[in-house]
């Protein structure tokens, strides 16, 4: 394995790059994911362009999430446990700095916690939107139910967060209120 990788890096607030830096070594209860994939979502943008209020320690690699191989593992029986499977992972987020940087490059390091085995069905494109929209439908859909709601406007109801909502609205006994913004 080389020593550098490949990535989109983060000089200071809403400055970045391409280029090239040291692969990080995991550490205790943390793996090192060979990324396959990754997806950008708008919290991805927000954060590249300054607009996102998480302090960072600079340089640092943006991007939530992704999936791919598991190629080093720090200490730890769990950890060794994932050693050459498929993953969905996401940035770790107790400690965010370069180090723990995220999947806008060829290998990320997280957490156990961070990861989800992917099946041998689900590809590494699939894989690699597991956290962020599943979590915000969840999310949503938990806040709609507190809020007392019984039905929900929905103003992207084919966009991938969309079609999760309208899946899950049965379990929360909510109905979607669904529209869609392209002709066809």
């Amino acid at each position: 394995m080389s020593k550098e990788m490949n990535a989109i890096v983060l000089n200071k607030r809403g400055q970045y790059g391409y280029g090239t830096m040291p692969i990080p070594t995991p550490g205790p209860g943390q793996i090192l994911v060979k990324l396959e994939a990754c997806t950008i979502n708008p919290s991805d943008l927000f954060m590249m362009q300054g607009q996102y209020n998480i302090k960072h320690t600079y340089p640092f690699v943006p991007g939530w999430e992704g999936s791919g191989q598991v190629v080093a593992a720090g200490p730890g029986t769990l950890t060794q446990w994932y050693l050459g499977k498929r993953v969905a992972c996401m940035k770790q987020l107790e400690v965010i700095e370069y180090k723990f940087g995220g999947s806008f490059a060829d290998y990320m390091v997280t957490d156990i916690k961070s990861v989800i085995p992917l099946p041998d069905d689900v590809d590494f494109e699939q894989g690699a939107s597991f956290f962020i929209n599943p979590m915000t439908a969840l999310g949503m859909l938990k806040r709609a139910k507190k809020l007392g709601a019984d039905s929900i406007i929905l103003t992207a109801g084919s966009s991938q967060i969309g079609r999760m909502i309208i899946r899950l609205c049965p379990s929360y006994g909510i109905t979607p209120i669904v529209t869609v913004r392209r002709s066809e």
